[in-house]
């Protein structure tokens, strides 16, 4: 917990920082006088003044801001009643172009933080799931799941959908998940022949993401062992794998928790291959623990708590997949690469959200507050350092395209005053603005108190 915290407070800090300096070095560089530099919203907790700036730190870490003076002055109609000084070093009396380029830094600045950073983070080596880099080939369909209506297959291997070229997981994974509720054109390869199918996507209600269970090989290899239950007490290894359960071979590890569910907690014989020998057991299932609440928890559970399928009861012996990572590592030239490319992905689907969540295709549960972001950001901070700057990257490269949305209040709000100025040769009324960012306001807290909400849901309920 502590992990999450400080690693979330350090990263937005940086990221608020990086935003709200580059406002700051554009207004000094465009003569615009700075008031107030401010990391975090609310009551200051610590100040020091440098000639005519105040830094501060305020109580409330979600953002920060840079006041300028004159941005606030209700004089903007009459410039004859301030004083020459105070006007010559005003944001509101600079020329549109001027105010523009000091509205647009600090997005500019986050989008380049993301540009940096990216490549360093391949430079120190991610770790990432090892089949999300290979071709999508479909190593099991769960029953009853969109796959299952399709006519999939275990051996196809996946195409394109909607016409979208898919060479690895990853990217078949996002299409999937971007598209809840839709019936997706899917173009496969089977047995060297190429057949067109149609794709149901269902909706993940817990978290508003489409899934049509489509799995990746994953071979029925052990990964862990839980302590007290039967494979520990059988000898079972990580490392093993599986042969056959009770006679019927397996191939696949999500064919494992539904032999052993079928066959209950009768006696099983199962077969492994440990070092090219041949190890047969007998082992008796074990019902699965509760789970359990953690105390901080239960004071919700009344509320929270739903009834659990018989499933969760269910027989087990106690082993656990093992999961297959690699690191990827690059030198400077690939690293940039490599960088440039995940940045131009992750532009392209944010993109792409934004146009879901517009047109209703997308729910706002998918969308993830601050603590999502923070939860996330522990896990990051956990795995090691190329993955918080890799995180830190996507975030930062989030934060600078949406405060470019046009949106009263956001970076892209003030840039479409200044828009509507040019075009009318003078500036719209104070009136209009203050409505207009008061409406604006008013929706992001909205937005907030709603995505925060489906956090929480996340949070507490199993």
């Amino acid at each position: 917990m502590l992990t999450t915290i400080v690693s979330f407070i350090v990263v937005l800090g940086i990221l608020v920082f990086i935003h709200e300096l580059g406002h700051f070095l554009m207004a000094r560089r465009a003569g615009v006088g700075v008031e107030t530099f401010s990391l975090g919203f609310g009551p200051k907790i610590f100040c020091r003044k440098r000639g005519e700036t105040e830094y501060c730190i305020s109580a409330i870490p979600l953002g920060g801001y840079v006041k300028m003076v004159g941005q606030d002055d209700m004089k903007v109609q009459a410039p004859e009643d301030i004083p020459e000084e105070e006007r010559r070093r005003s944001f509101l009396h600079k020329s549109v172009g001027k105010r523009s380029l000091i509205i647009l830094a600090g997005p500019a600045m986050n989008i380049v933080l993301a540009v940096v950073l990216m490549p360093l983070a391949y430079m120190i080596g991610v770790q990432v799931p090892a089949f999300l880099e290979r071709p999508p080939v479909i190593g099991w369909v769960e029953p009853d799941t969109g796959a299952a209506k399709a006519g999939l297959t275990p051996g196809d291997r996946v195409i394109a959908i909607d016409g979208q070229e898919t060479r690895t997981w990853e990217t078949l994974r996002e299409a999937v998940a971007t598209n809840p509720g839709k019936t997706a054109a899917l173009d496969i390869e089977r047995s060297g022949q190429r057949l067109s199918l149609s794709l149901p996507i269902e909706t993940v209600e817990k978290v508003g993401l489409g899934d049509a269970g489509l799995i990746p090989e994953v071979p029925p290899v052990v990964g862990s062992i839980m302590r007290g239950f039967p494979a520990e007490e059988a000898g079972i290894k990580p490392g093993d794998r599986i042969v056959s359960l009770s006679g019927t071979p397996v191939s696949h590890w999500y064919q494992i928790p539904r032999l052993i569910k079928a066959h209950g907690m009768a006696p099983l014989d199962v077969t492994l291959s440990r070092d090219g020998r041949e190890i047969r057991l007998t082992i008796t299932p074990k019902p699965r623990p509760e789970a359990e609440v953690p105390a901080w928890k239960k004071p919700f559970a009344r509320f929270f708590a739903k009834p659990k399928p018989a499933a969760d009861n269910g027989p087990m012996i106690g082993i656990g997949q093992k999961e297959e990572t690699v690191l990827k590592k690059y030198g400077f030239v690939e690293a940039a690469g490599k960088g440039t490319e995940r940045i131009l992905y992750l532009t392209g689907l944010t993109f792409s959200t934004i146009g879901k969540l517009l047109s209703f295709d997308l729910s706002l549960k998918a969308l993830g507050g601050p603590i999502m972001i923070a939860q996330v950001t522990g896990s990051a901070a956990r795995s090691g350092a190329a993955d918080l700057i890799q995180f830190m990257s996507a975030i930062s490269l989030q934060l600078g395209i949406l405060n470019l949305l046009p949106i009263p209040v956001l970076d892209g709000g003030w840039l479409l005053f200044l828009l509507i100025e040019s075009l009318k040769g003078k500036p719209i009324s104070r009136r209009a603005m203050e409505i207009s960012q008061t409406v604006g306001f008013a929706l992001l807290i909205m937005l907030i108190v709603v995505v925060s909400y489906h956090d929480v849901l996340r949070l507490l309920l199993p």
